[in-house]
């Protein structure tokens, strides 16, 4: 049930089509430059853009065999790189592993920002998590990477009791030692 968490709140997935999005928030279209890097994805959504240097960070979400899925790509001099491919297998999405912590922490602010106005607002958005987290199995917990905590915190957001931050080296070792 952590993947419900994934695709339904963290990484923006509304339950409405993008075409009923006000056109007060229009979603930006993905640049031509990077469209090589992509991976078959439907329902491809840019999610967030981050300059930093020679180097733009773009985080695209999109549906692969039913399940959301984030894709981080790099543009360098013309040229695509991606850093986090579709089809990751884990529940948490630890952009970190991919570039700094600081970036990582930009691009889900920017996530949850589009995220936030999709769905209507801070309100909506806080909902939305509380109901998502409250839908876990009993006894099941959700996880957030450190980056999402953080962007989280920064926009006012109150994490639920039954979702905790944790890192990537934390998660693992849940996974090879389960309770």
């Amino acid at each position: 049930m952590v993947a419900t968490i994934t695709s339904l709140l963290i990484l923006g997935r509304t339950d409405r089509p993008l075409s009923t999005i006000p056109a007060s928030h229009p979603v930006p279209p993905i640049p031509t430059a990077i469209l090589s890097c992509l991976p078959a994805l439907e329902h491809q959504e840019l999610k967030a853009v981050l300059p930093s240097g020679d180097t733009t960070y773009y985080a695209i979400g999109g549906d692969r065999s039913h399940t959301y899925d984030l894709v981080l790509i790099a543009l360098n001099r013309g040229r695509c790189y991606v850093l986090r491919p579709a089809n990751q297998r884990l529940p948490v999405t630890f952009l970190n592993a991919f570039v700094s912590q600081e970036l990582a922490q930009q691009l889900w602010l920017q996530i949850y920002r589009r995220t936030m106005h999709q769905l209507g607002g801070r309100s909506a958005f806080q909902q939305r998590l509380d109901r998502t987290a409250t839908q876990l199995p009993a006894g099941k917990r959700g996880y957030l990477a450190p980056e999402q905590g953080w962007a989280l915190q920064q926009l006012g957001i109150s994490i639920p009791d039954r979702l905790h931050i944790i890192t990537a080296t934390d998660y693992l070792s849940i996974q090879e030692n389960p309770k």
